[in-house]
């Protein structure tokens, strides 16, 4: 026979688990009182849910945070470090974490400070780097390091960064990837003086680039560029070149 107390327990995670399969009333189901009588299946069920609400709701709630750090599946520590319960104290722990997801959820942290970039920056996971690239503490000192990374996807970031400049432009011009080289010739800081280098590159793609420049059309060096697209191998690149030729001489 129940108590008493056994059966209000029972009711209370009956009624909660059935509020749980619906949006109204999520978040006061999981953030208020009622939290207390959840049940282990009821907290894994809502780390779990495919509802975003649901999954959010719960991480953010502070009895199950902790639960939710240490869960076994990333995709819910990935969530954890995303709530406003992850503190600096956490950082360092979920910088180190097995999973890439963790790792790189902490670099976008507002807790991730200048002191945990090389860390992040040497992380053996391109996303986490990529991140690193692209957090407000990433500054020109980084550049070189970057630019020689062995994963062409951190490279290609690097180069549109705003700590860039003209001589990392040369050398990502020079880079054995065409998209990281492509990436140099959309940089703010590609000038004149890489134009003829970017119009002899062997792939179309990037010598289509700098003929769409508008520095390609610049009167400093017009009929240089011209004579370089003009008799550029690539197909497209020499009617892109013929075609800007006649409108401007047509007006």
């Amino acid at each position: 026979m129940k108590t008493h107390k056994q059966q209000l327990l029972e009711h209370l995670r009956t009624k909660i688990t059935k509020r749980l399969n619906t949006k109204a009333g999520i978040h006061q189901d999981l953030l208020e009182n009622e939290s207390e009588y959840l049940s282990p299946d009821n907290i894994e069920y809502a780390f779990t849910n495919p509802d975003e609400n649901v999954r959010k709701a719960a991480v953010d709630n502070l009895r199950w945070w902790p639960h939710a750090f240490n869960h076994s599946n990333p995709r819910v520590r990935e969530a954890a470090v995303g709530s406003d319960l992850f503190g600096p104290e956490h950082m360092s722990r979920a910088l180190t974490d097995p999973h890439f997801m963790v790792r790189a959820a902490a670099v976008n942290s507002p807790h991730f400070l200048p002191e945990h970039m090389p860390r992040a920056l040497t992380d053996p996971n391109p996303d986490v780097v990529i991140a690193a690239v692209n957090s407000p503490h990433f500054r020109y000192q980084h550049m070189e390091t970057i630019l020689t990374h062995p994963d062409k996807l951190v490279r290609r970031n690097a180069i549109l960064n705003d700590y860039s400049d003209s001589s990392h432009v040369t050398r990502a011009l020079r880079d054995p990837d065409a998209e990281v080289r492509e990436n140099a010739v959309k940089s703010r800081h590609f000038s004149l003086h890489h134009m003829e280098t970017a119009l002899g590159d062997d792939d179309e793609d990037v010598a289509m680039a700098a003929v769409n420049h508008p520095l390609f059309r610049d009167p400093k060096r017009y009929m240089r560029n011209m004579s370089y697209a003009l008799s550029s191998p690539h197909p497209r690149v020499r009617w892109k070149a013929s075609d800007a030729f006649h409108r401007d001489r047509n007006g």
